[in-house]
């Protein structure tokens, strides 16, 4: 009878084990790392609480893909770093860095975090901590991680990781006000797995969080101008603000921001027909370099930018060759070569690295990489126009956006691996359209 008895499983058993390994896992965290742990959990749980069991499911399954490929990468990345010797030390602490700003925001940042603990910077440290020279909000909230938490630049990194993927969440949203939600699962996963986004998260640089706050402008619009709804026009005020934040030498972008957003919502409001939108948007892109000779310092601002940028590492001229002389007279250039300035400034900002650059063999991996991005644009023209069934003026006027803001950008672009960075502001737009383009090309129902 005893020998029938089978003793009682224990079920709380693994459960206990899995509590012990985890606990382990976290003594040996620095109190940065635990503190990202948190707010990922926290930030999971708000996305699976969302109303949708099908999108919350989806989506907290992307977060949480997306954050662990990154956490992958990073690891990987900092090993690899480490065994090449890419890094710089500071009072004792040593952080490795994977692009030139990368390892400058660290270090800015740490001085920062330093000279507000009581530490004594000499003077080189302290005009470089404060300088005005890429002076960013951005630094002071990595300043403010290492103050809290202190020197931790891998946990610091690992917010920007958290933030990227929040913004192919967000652009999913984007999709959605436009187009169907099988389209928007297309261009969230895009977004959250392209390569050059997920380098940019794994690099302590500000571009990650500036597309984030672009594409919280981007849906804050779209909702405001379909619901009206105030918090939405005050989410978009707040996000604005942010770009300013962090990158306050902007100011023409912002203020092209206003007067893009301005200007598509009265339109849209008005119920204009699209066609005077479309008219509008040319005007406004191809037509504003004319206006130049009547401001001629800011002209010549723009003009100098763009000189000094094509004449750092890989580069193009979009002027002709005795612009580039120290001594040219910039007053001189005609409306037509300022608008054929113009014209090849675009050519090169959408278009660059252009395969036959390709001058050595690392620069040989942009061919594949480009080609994507070629067929992207080109599959992006047909999204553009496919969700006309959906909203169709939200759709131009978010098209708007991203051929007002390049054409300012391509005025003073010069630099190639500039340009690949400042481009990607734009690039989870485009994979919006993309997407729509290619589930209308290649699916019999609605995109």
């Amino acid at each position: 009878m005893l020998n029938n008895i089978v003793p009682a499983r224990n079920t709380r058993l693994p459960l206990i084990i899995a509590i012990g390994i985890l606990f382990g896992i976290i003594s040996v965290l620095s109190p940065g790392t635990i503190f990202d742990l948190i707010l990922v959990c926290v930030i999971a749980f708000i996305i699976y609480r969302f109303p949708e069991p099908r999108e919350n499911l989806f989506l907290t399954k992307l977060f949480i893909s997306g954050l662990a490929l990154r956490v992958v990468l990073l690891i990987v990345v900092q090993i690899i770093l480490i065994y090449k010797g890419r890094w710089f030390e500071s009072y004792g602490d040593k952080a490795v860095f994977l692009f030139g700003d990368d390892g400058w925001y660290t270090a800015r940042s740490w001085w920062i975090a330093q000279h507000v603990s009581g530490v004594k910077l000499d003077l080189i440290q302290f005009n470089n901590a404060f300088g005005a020279y890429g002076y960013s909000f951005y630094l002071y909230i990595a300043a403010f991680f290492y103050y809290l938490f202190g020197f931790s630049p891998v946990s610091s990194i690992f917010l920007n990781c958290i933030v990227s993927v929040l913004t192919g969440i967000v652009y999913y949203f984007i999709t959605k006000e436009i187009s169907s939600e099988r389209s928007a699962r297309v261009a969230a996963v895009v977004t959250v797995f392209y390569p050059s986004l997920v380098i940019w998260s794994i690099a302590n640089l500000k571009d990650t969080v500036f597309i984030f706050f672009v594409g919280i402008i981007l849906l804050a619009f779209a909702r405001f101008t379909i619901h009206g709804k105030v918090v939405d026009m005050l989410l978009f005020l707040a996000a604005l603000f942010a770009l300013f934040l962090i990158r306050p030498h902007l100011n023409l972008f912002i203020f092209a921001i206003i007067a893009w957003a301005s200007m598509s919502y009265l339109l849209i409001k008005i119920r204009m027909k699209v066609a005077y939108l479309v008219a509008a948007v040319l005007i406004v892109s191809l037509s504003w370099p004319l206006l130049y000779p009547k401001f001629a310092a800011e002209r010549t601002v723009l003009i100098n930018y763009q000189r000094g940028a094509a004449g750092k590492g890989i580069c193009y001229r979009i002027y002709d060759d005795w612009v580039y002389h120290p001594d040219a007279n910039l007053g001189s250039l005609t409306n037509f070569e300022l608008l054929k300035g113009t014209s090849k400034g675009l050519l090169h900002f959408f278009m660059e690295p252009f395969p036959w650059k390709t001058g050595s063999r690392s620069s040989l991996l942009t061919i594949p990489y480009m080609t994507a991005w070629y067929l992207m644009l080109l599959f992006a023209v047909v999204g553009v126009f496919i969700p006309s069934k959906y909203n169709n003026k939200i759709t131009y006027a978010l098209a708007a956006f991203f051929v007002c803001m390049g054409s300012i950008f391509a005025l003073t672009g010069g630099n190639i691996g500039t340009i690949f960075r400042i481009r990607d502001m734009f690039t989870p737009l485009v994979i919006v359209f993309a997407s729509i383009g290619l589930r209308s090309i290649f699916s019999n129902r609605n995109p």
